[in-house]
């Protein structure tokens, strides 16, 4: 520990409610880290980053309305410093002091040991080098740097009772976060609803859908655009707490035509099925079909969305699918290369359209993408594509 740049490194946090900045406080500060700055996630605190100069901005998003999100993307391109953003999983593990946590620990050390270290900026000081050195050797699930981040959108106003006008090629329908889920008031069943079909047998083909920020919004977007009679099944891995699945399954039900359930051992994955994973966990398929569940222990290393996606590669090859959505680090890399490897198929959502696009970005540029597309337009591609490998496969057995 003395070698490490913990003790002497500071830190500045940020959260959406005083309780949640205190209780972020006292969680680093029980993992070693100084707390110079507590203050709310308003525009604001940018003046106070560049009067004390922390080394890093820890951000958590937990309860995260409409407005705080543009307030985070107005921060993100103006930071000059590295911005590491807490979800449920790294808030528990900052409580439990599990692997997760000493990771979270080790990665905000590499990001603030860069800083001080010259030659990561041809000789530099940290107060005169560029935004993009100090972010250059960050690990991939820290936010990149400005550069790479979508254009600054206005500055959002302070009053909370007033939130921005959000931009429509951002976010186009109701937005809703693991926090404002859980918050959410209950929405009318769509007509949709009318026309949900049970799973109708073995799929055609399954498409494994990966999202971390901003995810719950695009995947209802695009489900919103499947037609049921699809020949198609989904297994979506989103970063939320385990707390907060029977939530997502419930707005999503309201969202499409298909049957969206938790997954559960013994599960056989049907035509018509919306699979929501959990990510304490880790979902593999038998040899008989059926879902199993996995400690995330027994597969250490892998993340819950590439572990996913390599079962879903194992088992229906070039019938299987990926599609990235909005959504922090690199999750999906490994997963994507299987799913390539085994004849299927990787598309990614747009950057236009992403709250934030750091892993459909890091997926664009570790694999081949055939398609990157709004949500909309990833479920006119999709159903296009099945629609004529039906055509194709019905023509087989005719002939």
């Amino acid at each position: 520990m003395d070698a490490s740049p913990r003790r002497s490194a500071r830190v500045a946090i940020s959260a959406c409610s005083v309780e949640q900045r205190f209780r972020l406080e006292e969680m680093l500060e029980r993992n070693g880290w100084y707390v110079i700055i507590n203050a709310p996630l308003k525009t604001a605190i940018l003046s106070r980053l560049n009067d004390v100069r922390p080394d890093a901005l820890v951000v958590d998003l937990e309860n995260a309305s409409d407005h705080d999100l543009e307030v985070l993307k107005f921060l993100l391109p103006r930071c000059t410093i590295p911005v590491l953003i807490t979800d449920d999983e790294i808030r528990h593990a900052l409580t439990s002091e599990t692997e997760l946590a000493e990771r979270f620990n080790e990665k905000l050390e590499a990001v603030i040991e860069r800083r001080f270290v010259p030659d990561a900026f041809d000789r530099k000081s940290p107060e005169t080098a560029p935004a993009e050195a100090v972010t250059a050797a960050v690990p991939l699930s820290v936010e990149p740097s400005p550069a790479a981040m979508p254009a600054p959108v206005t500055a959002p106003p302070q009053a909370a009772e007033t939130p921005p006008v959000v931009p429509s090629n951002v976010i186009e329908t109701p937005y809703f976060t693991v926090g404002t889920l859980a918050r959410a008031e209950p929405e009318p069943a769509r007509a949709v609803a009318d026309t949900k079909r049970a799973g109708t047998g073995r799929p055609g083909s399954v498409w494994v859908l990966g999202a971390s920020l901003g995810g719950p919004q695009a995947v209802a977007r695009f489900l919103g655009g499947i037609p049921p009679e699809l020949d198609v099944a989904f297994v979506l891995v989103q970063r939320i707490g385990p707390q907060h699945v029977p939530i997502l399954v419930k707005q999503l039900n309201n969202r499409c035509a298909f049957d969206v359930l938790a997954a559960a051992d013994g599960h056989i994955i049907r035509s018509g099925d919306v699979i929501v994973a959990p990510v304490d966990q880790r979902i593999s398929l038998g040899k008989d079909g059926k879902v199993k569940l996995l400690a995330a222990a027994q597969a250490v290393g892998v993340s819950a969305l590439d572990y996913a996606m390599q079962a879903i590669a194992r088992r229906y090859r070039a019938h299987a699918g990926a599609i990235v959505f909005s959504g922090m680090g690199d999750d999906g890399i490994k997963g994507c290369h299987a799913v390539l490897d085994r004849g299927g198929t990787v598309w990614t959502q747009d950057p236009d359209s992403c709250v934030i696009d750091s892993m459909p970005k890091h997926v664009r540029h570790a694999c081949t993408i055939e398609i990157s597309a709004d949500p909309e337009s990833l479920a006119v591609h999709l159903v296009e594509k099945l629609s004529v490998q039906d055509y194709v496969r019905a023509g087989s057995a005719s002939g």
